[in-house]
């Protein structure tokens, strides 16, 4: 008996480094398997390959959200079940009221978490650093270390960070970035807050983040597309507008005229509508004390005639 189990486990072994051989990239966490205190589904642990995905509901939430992950119909493989996918999106559906006005920010930022839940390497960027066994056995993740390019994480933030949300008359980022608001945001306040479940509820596990941009030990930081907000997400989608967007706006062209030009061979000029504002407060001041100047000259000198007192 066992000899049997010893030669079970050995073939085991055999055919798990086979795997790993072929694809050394694996899967971190794969369906639910348990609830936290919120309700909140929590991850199954899963370390082995990623599953082929032939749910047709599924491969058409990829599609729609999270298309550098499908890979055909008969090909795409992932880390996540077609109730992952569900619940992914039913929360993008809660998602994208907040940031609708600038799909470049909107779809920025689902990159990641379509890599957090789906991406068929997690392995290559992220480790469970915390799992547990719940009641029927079953172990799951409570928490994930997640190594993030500093590049994305600056340029997702940037594309979001001035999106208004116009139902609550505020940004955006005063609703996703938790304590903090759109002026005391930072890139790495917003995506530590996203995914604390100690601030944040809606978070189901823990991540904490190392941004970096160069791999890390035997990890290669994700570093998913960025679309920045004056760009569009595609042919039929237009860039996000000045109102949600600083780099929509339009700026000064450079002026020819010679007053404004310096000793050296770089001429002056303004780049911004607070500069031309400036310098129009400046010529109206300037225009209104030669008025006024000129008035009080007129008035002193009409006080002889009034009182007959002329030379």
């Amino acid at each position: 008996m066992l000899l049997k189990i010893t030669i079970f486990l050995f073939h085991c072994f055999v055919i798990t480094t086979q795997v790993r051989a072929d694809d050394p990239y694996t899967c971190v966490m794969y369906g639910h398997c348990h609830k936290n205190s919120r309700g909140y589904h929590q991850n199954c642990a899963y370390n082995g390959t990623a599953r082929p995905f032939q749910d047709q509901a599924g491969l058409q939430i990829l599609r729609n959200f999270c298309p550098h992950l499908y890979q055909g119909d008969a090909d795409t493989r992932t880390c996540c079940s077609p109730d992952q996918l569900k619940i992914l999106r039913d929360n993008l559906g809660m998602l994208y009221p907040m940031v609708s006005r600038c799909p470049s920010c909107f779809h920025s930022m689902i990159n990641f978490i379509c890599d957090f839940a789906c991406a068929k390497d997690q392995s290559r960027f992220m480790n469970a650093t915390r799992v547990q066994v719940s009641k029927t056995g079953v172990a799951y993740v409570e928490e994930v270390q997640v190594y993030m390019t500093e590049r994305y994480m600056q340029g997702s933030f940037d594309a979001c960070k001035h999106v208004s949300f116009p139902a609550k008359g505020t940004r955006a980022m005063d609703a996703l970035c938790g304590p903090w608001n759109a002026v005391t945001c930072t890139p790495k306040r917003w995506y530590n807050y996203m995914y604390d479940p100690v601030v944040n509820g809606f978070a189901p596990m823990t991540a904490r983040f190392v941004y970096t941009n160069d791999p890390v030990d035997r990890f290669i930081p994700v570093d998913p597309r960025v679309i920045p907000c004056n760009s569009s997400v595609d042919e039929f989608t237009p860039p996000c507008t000045c109102t949600d967007c600083q780099a929509s706006c339009p700026t000064m062209k450079r002026f020819p005229y010679s007053i404004l030009q310096s000793t050296g061979d770089q001429s002056w000029y303004f780049p911004d509508v607070k500069s031309m504002l400036w310098l129009g407060s400046i010529f109206f001041f300037a225009l209104a004390s030669l008025f006024l100047t000129v008035h009080f000259r007129r008035e002193r000198m009409a006080e002889p005639i009034k009182s007959g007192k002329v030379d």
